[in-house]
């Protein structure tokens, strides 16, 4: 976003873009939102618009289009998935809204880096040129928190998946300090906003803490029990059947199998034994 196309930091930015795709699906988008913000920024006055810069564009979305065509679609996974927008929707506020859990706490959460995008878009001249790379991660994390909503809506709030937050806030928090000095009242909301974020990610953090332990507790519960009755009765095709939320590994059989060791049995809970 900040380098020219085909200079060879584009270049190492092109390898990132692979090494990401290769670590996770969603790194699939990366190309993508890179693509969109040099147009915008050509369009808009924020990058030098060039033959060589609308090429390096169109081979970012190529570059794009054919990850996101390779990524394995896995049957076994689609009971994680979102399958209507109703569904989507509602992961994606419940992820882009922390810390504040609402549709409401989506706007406040989210309003400095939407102000900022706005007003750089209409007026880039009047801020600094290297906003854009906020701007591009902003976007970057916005497409993440769509994916992950759309492939695990049903447990968007894994902690696996919140890496991306704590960076989407640390860009809404550049979009404050770049918006309060043009005028007073945007001191005062920029203050306001702070206050409200910093408190809720508090209490946010210290409520959740004490509903995962309990919901973790429960969990652990559940997994004995059942483990403790295969061990018992050695029933595979009961202990199979169990549903795979209530067991500590997605393959019943395989499970069994390891714990069936003797090596493994030694050194079990005697509760479990």
């Amino acid at each position: 976003i900040a380098h020219p196309a085909f200079s060879w930091r584009w270049l190492l930015g092109i390898a990132a873009c692979g090494l990401g795709y290769l670590s996770m699906a969603s790194g699939a988008v990366t190309p993508l939102i890179a693509a969109l913000v040099a147009g915008l920024q050509m369009v808009r006055g924020g990058r030098r618009s060039s033959a060589v810069e609308w090429i390096g564009v169109a081979l970012l979305v190529a570059f794009g289009a054919a990850m996101v065509a390779y990524v394995p679609d896995l049957p076994h996974h689609d009971r994680y998935k979102a399958h209507d927008l109703g569904q989507l929707f509602s992961a994606v506020v419940q992820i882009a809204s922390l810390p504040l859990t609402s549709i409401v706490g989506v706007i406040i959460v989210q309003a400095p880096i939407v102000v900022l995008f706005i007003r750089m878009v209409r007026a880039p001249q009047q801020f600094d040129r290297r906003l854009w790379f906020v701007i591009g991660v902003a976007g970057w994390v916005a497409a993440q928190m769509i994916v992950v909503a759309h492939g695990r809506a049903t447990d968007v709030l894994n902690s696996r998946y919140l890496a991306v937050v704590p960076l989407l806030l640390a860009t809404n928090y550049v979009a404050v300090l770049s918006l309060a000095p043009r005028a007073k009242l945007l001191k005062g909301a920029a203050a306001a906003w702070v206050f409200v974020i910093v408190l809720a990610v508090m209490a946010v953090t210290n409520v959740a803490t004490w509903r995962a332990m309990d919901k973790m507790k429960v969990r652990l519960d559940t997994w004995q029990a059942h483990l403790t009755e295969y061990m018992t009765t050695r029933d595979l095709a009961k202990y199979a059947a169990v549903p795979t939320a209530e067991l500590p590994y997605p393959d019943a059989t395989a499970l069994a199998g390891v714990v069936d060791l003797p090596e493994v049995r030694a050194i079990l809970a005697s509760e479990i034994r």
